[in-house]
């Protein structure tokens, strides 16, 4: 499957149409909506690549996906803050009680976990295959029969490539959720409780609040 493909494109389509497909397509595959997160960073992967001007063009010359570079990687991090934060934002709570900065960190972790769930899956399953192939061993070819190889052998050592090329995306996903939560723990939130405001933030591991007291008129 092309990166095209998993935007349900053509590879002649235009920058404009692109973009309108990645916004389906995230919209459609958000996890936090209850969509399918390998097909939601399918659908990021490939608009990374194709709304590169010069990524885009050594895909389409090579078929070849290359590692992000750094900008793109932070380019990144800024898509997944607002994404996650336009959609506490957008959302019914009243933002005036809601603190969106904390819940846009809670999503983001929410996030990691689930990577770090998958990056332990595809090492189970690597592990797996390892431990099969070892005990795999084809008989002799007999005497006038064609000999075609260790097909079945190179099955599985498909199958163990495969797998280790979605570790850099599962690792570059993981930059990326911590490369949010560090940003979004820059910036504190203020709501309001009966008595007054709070003002609320978020270090590693801490929660800060800063209360002010409503003052009364008599």
């Amino acid at each position: 499957m092309s990166l095209y493909d998993d935007l349900g494109l053509d590879p002649s389509a235009p920058a404009d149409r692109i973009k309108a497909a990645h916004r389906r397509a995230v919209k459609a595959h958000h996890p936090d909506a209850g969509g399918d997160r390998e097909r939601f960073d399918r659908a990021q992967k490939a608009y990374d690549i194709l709304s590169d001007p010069e990524r885009r063009s050594r895909y389409d010359e090579t078929g070849e996906v290359d590692e992000a570079p750094v900008s793109s990687e932070k380019q990144a991090v800024l898509t997944l803050a607002r994404e996650v934060l336009m959609g506490v934002v957008m959302g019914v709570e009243d933002l005036s009680k809601l603190d969106v900065v904390g819940r846009g960190i809670e999503t983001l972790e929410r996030g990691l976990l689930h990577l770090a769930a998958r990056t332990a899956d595809v090492d189970v399953k690597l592990a797996r295959l390892a431990a099969a192939r070892a005990r795999l061993s084809r008989l002799p070819v007999a005497a006038g029969e064609e000999d075609d190889g260790d097909l079945v052998g190179q099955l599985f050592d498909q199958q163990a490539r495969d797998l280790q090329g979605a570790k850099p995306q599962i690792e570059r996903n993981t930059r990326v959720h911590q490369g949010a939560i560090e940003l979004l723990r820059r910036y504190a939130y203020r709501v309001d409780y009966a008595d007054g405001t709070a003002t609320i933030s978020r270090g590693q591991g801490t929660l800060n609040v800063v209360v002010e007291e409503r003052k009364l008129d008599f």
